[in-house]
């Protein structure tokens, strides 16, 4: 009876070390993902910062005067190969570039009229000045496909719905 009774214990020790150790790698698995999207999380921290939305400028009587671009990167470091794609029922659609983008709020404005058609200088922009503001209400301007290399080389892209992902870089031929 002593031989089973310890067979029985053996037995139901085994189980228990068992389902500890299926256990022990259940919570790893859980830690290795967590890892996995916390690199992800701080691989992203400068991209999440850099976005750009279609908006206008006032003249003095509150009118429209001029229609582009706000970009925005408030992160802490500089961005490179910054590219849009603007689009408007006035213009069509027509793309930006920007060899760098330093930490900042900027407007870019789109013109076909004047001296020099085309995207105008860039400005440092107070977005809260009631001089800026977003087009937000209108189907008639769209930023799309925003493209850009981070500090740390990483290229991304970001979608009209807002959407940021990791680009693969081309492969050299």
């Amino acid at each position: 009876m002593a031989d089973w009774l310890q067979v029985l214990v053996d037995f139901l020790t085994l189980l228990a070390a068992v389902a500890a150790a299926l256990y022990a790698k259940k919570m790893l698995d859980v830690e290795n993902a967590r890892d996995v999207e916390r690199e992800k999380w701080t691989r992203a921290e400068q991209a999440r910062h850099i976005a750009a939305w279609p908006a206008c400028t006032y003249d003095a009587n509150g009118e429209p005067d001029s229609w582009g671009v706000i970009i925005s990167n408030n992160s802490e470091h500089v961005a490179y190969k910054f590219s849009l794609e603007y689009q408007s029922k006035m213009f069509g659609t027509v793309g930006l570039e920007l060899k760098l983008l330093p930490p900042g709020n900027y407007y870019q404005s789109y013109s076909r009229d004047g001296k020099y058609p085309g995207w105008g200088f860039t400005e440092n922009v107070d977005i809260s000045s009631p001089r800026v503001g977003a087009i937000t209400k209108s189907d008639k301007f769209c930023v799309e496909d925003i493209r850009f290399t981070d500090s740390s080389g990483a290229q991304w892209r970001r979608s009209t719905q807002g959407g940021l992902e990791e680009c693969t870089p081309a492969v050299p031929a």
